[in-house]
């Protein structure tokens, strides 16, 4: 049996702890939603390396806010794409597709 640490949302904690209080093992309940999970899991995107040149200002924060949510960089520079895309998208009203495209 392997032992895995991982950060959790304090939401899902509190759940964990009642049904705990309900008499429920946490790892068991977590194995469950896991293999419940993998079965039907559709497959991940493929995570393309690249590297980016931030201002000391932006990096900072960004490595502060990784050492708080208990994310990778990868997660948040991914969030923070997405959110500016869709900020576009609803400012130019039209779906970006890209320079190449535009």
């Amino acid at each position: 049996m392997g032992r895995v640490n991982v950060s959790l949302r304090e939401d899902l904690v509190e759940r964990l702890r009642e049904m705990r209080r309900q008499g429920f093992v946490m790892s068991a309940v977590v194995e469950r939603a896991l293999r419940e999970f993998l079965r039907t899991a559709p497959p991940l995107r493929k995570r393309i390396p690249v590297c980016l040149s931030l201002g000391d200002e932006t990096e900072t924060q960004l490595r502060a806010y990784v050492k708080d949510c208990g994310c990778s960089l990868s997660d948040v520079v991914e969030r923070a794409l997405e959110r500016f895309f869709e900020s576009e998208n609803r400012r130019t009203k039209r779906p970006y597709f890209g320079p190449e495209n535009g």
